[in-house]
């Protein structure tokens, strides 16, 4: 099942809907999927929220819709914007991404993901997801997002 296309904007650090004209975009593969899986604002736990002081603890509507309880979507990215850009916020960052994107491993879309995380600039978190696919061919797509200070 395709999705609307989104392309992301390494410049702005956001998604915007692919148009072809005046016309909508169809992704039949991972990238839009990739998009809305790590820079959708999952619901953070009550004891990251009370650890981080976090007042709002977001969430996706769409969570509301799932036949399955307790399937979420969305990553938990947004909550390390505020943190030094250390090596141990990449280690979480990565194991955040990786939480996130399993979605692709459980629906067969991928028999295998793993995440790259770097700082290619102060403020900038840069992700590179290098996905195998069933047929055992290598998909791979780079995201930057905004990160904490220095």
């Amino acid at each position: 099942m395709a999705d609307i296309a989104k392309i992301w904007n390494p410049e702005t650090m956001t998604a915007d809907l692919a148009l072809d004209g005046a016309s909508l975009v169809e992704d039949a593969g991972l990238t839009t999927r990739f998009i809305n899986a790590l820079f959708t604002d999952a619901r953070a736990p009550e004891d990251l929220a009370a650890r981080d002081a976090i007042d709002d603890r977001r969430g996706a509507w769409s969570d509301f819709l799932s036949p399955v309880e307790g399937d979420e979507n969305g990553s938990l990215l947004w909550t390390l914007r505020r943190e030094k850009q250390t090596p141990e916020v990449l280690n979480r960052a990565r194991a955040m991404s990786l939480a996130a994107l399993r979605f692709a491993i459980e629906d067969g879309l991928c028999t295998a993901i793993d995440v790259e995380t770097s700082y290619p600039a102060r403020g900038r978190l840069a992700i590179r997801i290098i996905a195998t696919l069933p047929d055992g061919r290598i998909a791979e797509d780079h995201f930057e997002t905004a990160a904490g200070g220095a």
